[in-house]
């Protein structure tokens, strides 16, 4: 899982690529800013977690045109058996289905509320990783305090070091990483998609059956043929 990467990674970061204190820039900035969007979207490990997300989210829109497949198939036939049963037999058979179609377009409600749930804890998950890469870019540019760039108003755009963390994070997720995948070349590795929304949870399911026909009047029925039933 690209969590568990990234979380590994982050502790190696402290022996492997801290550099002395007298290596800061002389040039300090007390103050730098950060976009979290972009180092979640363009980082190596942020591109692996939204690869998993759209893989989860695509089974559950697969799970979703199944169900759909199968009640619609199942409103066909019961349509059908509709024309050799008298009401009393029919109105049992389309409850129970009215029922299934309630019951599937809830859970799907639930799975789609679920998976939204799922992205926010791991995107607030992916980013409580980042602290040590945080900090140690903090310290290398002599910063007493990073600012998340979507509160500032106005700022020097020299104190953006948003690239700088991608490129920290990228190197430490291929240490901990080392597959084509982690290591991509500039032809191989396009842009992705924006990131993953969970699936519309509301089915596309078949209408409700019909009502029953009103019965007929006691005036109609008593000029019926007693053997003739009512459809």
């Amino acid at each position: 899982m690209a969590l568990r990467a990234l979380a590994g990674l982050v502790f190696a970061l402290m022996g492997s690529l801290a550099a002395p204190a007298g290596a800061q820039d002389a040039d300090a900035l007390p103050i730098i800013i950060v976009y979290q969007d972009q180092l979640f979207e363009e980082s190596l490990a942020g591109q692996a977690l939204r690869r998993e997300e759209q893989a989860t989210a695509e089974r559950l829109v697969q799970e979703r045109r199944a169900i759909e497949q199968a009640l619609v198939e199942e409103e066909r036939a019961l349509a059908e058996q509709r024309k050799s049963l008298s009401r009393e037999e029919f109105a049992p058979l389309a409850e129970a289905f009215d029922k299934r179609v309630r019951a599937a377009r809830e859970a799907q409600e639930e799975k789609a509320v679920a998976l939204q749930r799922s992205f926010e804890t791991n995107r607030k998950r992916f980013l409580d990783n980042l602290r040590p890469v945080l900090s140690e870019v903090m310290r290398r540019f002599g910063a007493s305090v990073m600012m998340e760039g979507r509160s500032v108003v106005l700022a020097d755009p020299s104190l953006d070091v948003t690239g700088d963390v991608i490129v920290l994070m990228d190197e430490l997720y291929r240490q901990a990483n080392p597959t084509p995948e982690a290591n991509p070349t500039p032809q191989s590795n396009p842009p992705l998609d924006p990131g993953p929304q969970p699936p519309d949870p509301q089915l596309d399911l078949p209408p409700d059956p019909p009502p029953d026909p009103p019965p007929d009047p006691p005036e109609a029925q008593a000029d019926q043929d007693p053997g003739q039933r009512s459809p």
